[in-house]
This record gives structure tokens, sequence and C-alpha cells, in this order.
């Protein structure tokens, strides 16, 4: 998936297109391992982070990390969290470093395994997916029990899918640590999520910026084009210059030209040109030219706003043929190459 996201980087930046959650989402994949160690007051956390890292980090009974700590070790960081005790603080706490964390190490305590209260903020702080092993301590001291309160914090964590649920002894170094608890990996489902919904919103945006937005701007443009032509005949029109419909209609024609020219000259680096209607002046037919005159002033006006709704409208239907048959081709690449990273399922690793 990284692959195919660094190709669409490229592709977009080629392209001249903003791609700033696309990299920012690259960068964060490149980030440094982030274990998030949590658990009740006294369960174990900084033992079993000391235990993994090799640090000496003081330990005890009650409750020695008051606040969060980073502990950084190889390609890892841990976070060695403030003991679980009353529930509101401990979410408000706990959310915004489970919200960065590729992993979260869940420290139980087999004395008192998984509390109404410790579900409660798992519950509202873990983010969805994130993925999940248990170590449950203090076994050494339940004895007989112990194989009882594994199937109990086996029930109890089932709504969070845990990876692994296994017996530790953190403060002892007693922990069969999985490989990227201390090696770290390229690869995460928080990693996947922000990497998948950078690239649906590039998607999303480009194809705003190949279809929506471009004919969007380029139909206000063709629209005051021909609004400001035909209002230019109906001044002329309503001032006297203008008596009768042929001669109306050809300088609508005469106004027309040269404004249309301006509009395709200004189009956007797009393959080919797209058929915009052209209109003709009427032939000086003098039968014809009698016929039309009855009609003075009002029938000049009448002809010139009709002819211009066509034209308006042709030109609308030709903006937007052209605009959704044809595209730069650096919008083409990098509109595919995003296209075939988002294919890619988010799925865990």
């Amino acid at each position: 998936m990284i692959d195919a996201a660094r190709k669409a980087l490229d592709a977009v930046r080629a392209a001249e297109l903003d791609d700033t959650s696309l990299s920012a989402a690259i960068d964060a994949w490149d980030e440094a391992w982030r274990v998030v160690v949590i658990g009740r007051v006294s369960a174990g956390k900084t033992s079993l982070v000391n235990t993994l890292t090799g640090s000496e980090r003081p330990t005890g009974l009650g409750g020695v990390t008051r606040y969060a700590e980073e502990v950084p070790h190889e390609q890892v960081v841990f976070v060695d969290t403030s003991g679980i005790d009353g529930a509101a603080l401990a979410i408000a706490r706990l959310t915004p470093h489970l919200a960065t964390a590729d992993l979260a190490l869940w420290v139980v305590d087999g004395l008192q395994p998984v509390t109404d209260t410790e579900r409660r903020v798992i519950g509202a702080a873990l983010p969805h997916g994130t993925t999940l092993d248990i170590i449950v301590s203090k076994l050494d001291i339940v004895g007989d029990e112990s194989d009882e309160v594994i199937e109990r914090v086996t029930a109890l964590t089932t709504a969070w899918q845990p990876r692994s649920i296994q017996a530790g002894n953190p403060r002892r170094g007693a922990v069969q640590a999985r490989p990227d608890w201390t090696a770290g990996s390229a690869d995460s489902n928080r990693r996947r999520r922000a990497l998948t919904e950078a690239l649906k919103g590039l998607a999303d945006r480009l194809e705003l910026d190949d279809t929506a937005v471009v004919l969007k701007e380029l139909s206000d443009r063709w629209r005051s084009t021909v609004r400001n032509a035909q209002q230019s005949v109906v001044i002329d029109i309503e001032s006297g210059e203008i008596a009768f419909k042929p001669a109306a209609l050809r300088a609508l024609a005469r106004t027309l030209a040269p404004a249309q020219a301006s509009f395709v000259a200004n189009l956007p680096a797009l393959p080919g040109r797209p058929a915009l209607p052209k209109l003709h002046p009427p032939d000086r037919d003098v039968l014809t030219a009698l016929v039309d005159g009855l009609g003075g002033q009002e029938s000049a006006r009448k002809a010139v706003r009709a002819t211009a709704a066509d034209m308006l409208m042709e030109g609308m239907v030709a903006l937007q043929e052209w605009v959704q048959g044809a595209s730069d081709p650096r919008l083409q690449t990098a509109r595919q190459a995003v296209a075939n990273a988002a294919s890619i399922r988010a799925e865990s690793p």
C-alpha cells in the first residue's frame, strides 16, 4: 500500500496539485513505531516498559507514573501512561495517546481483572481497529486460579478483539514479547487508516478538479461572455441605435466573435477544443428584412435574447462534453495513481 501511495504522491506533485494530506500520511507512516502501555494503577505498566527497553525507571505500588512518559527504544517509542483510576480523568488522559498508537499493550491486574472502569475507559479511548495485546500480571499470586483469570479476561475483552492474551510477570521481567513490541514495524492499522483517508480525499478532489470545479469555472465564464454580449446589444436597441431584428442579430454576432475568441484563448490545458456554437449573422435578404422590421425594437430584443439563450445552452453542453471527455495527461496519470493506491484495502497487516 505504501509503495502505491508514494507513486501517487509523485504523480500528484508532477501535476502540481496540493499534496498536503497525502504527504502528511506518508510522513506518519515513516515515523517511529508507537506502543502505548495502559492499565490500572500498579498493574505493572512501568515494569513492563523497563523490561522491554532495559531502562530502570522507578516502580512501586500506588501509581508511580503520574503523567505519561515517552521512552524511546531503537525504532520504537513506548508511552508509559498513568494508571486508570477515575474513568473521566483516565479517558481525557489516554485518548490523545491512543489516537497515535500503532499498538496498545493493556496490562491487566490478575488480582482484579478487567474492572468496569477499565472497560469504560478502554471503550471510550481506544480507537476502533487498534492492534491490542493483553498481558495479565500477578498470576503468580493468584496461583491455581490463573486459568480462570485468563478465561475471565478473554470473556470481558472480546469487544476489542485483542490479538493476544498472555500471562506475564513484568516485575520479574517474565514477559514473552512479540517481535513488533520491541522492533516496531512499517505498518499498522492506524497508519493504514490515515493513508486510506488521505487517498480517498485526494481522489475526490482530483475528480472535482477534473470535472466539477473546472466545468463550473468554464460555465460561469461562458455565461458571462454570452450575457455581456447580449446586454451590450440590448442597450443599443433600447437607445435607438439598432431598430430591427436583422441588425440586432448581426450586432450580436459581431460582439460575440471577439469575446468567444478570448474565451477560447484562455481555456485550460486540456486536449482538443470544445465544439462551441458559432453565430452567423442573417443574410441581407430584402424581403426578410422588411418582414423582420415590422416587429421593431421588441422583435429585435426577443430575437437577441432567444439567440443568446440558444448559444448559452449549446455552449454549456459543449463544455461539459469536452471536460468530461478530455483532461490534462498529468491529471489523468495522477488520478489513476491515486485510484490504484486507494483501491488497496486498509486491512490489518
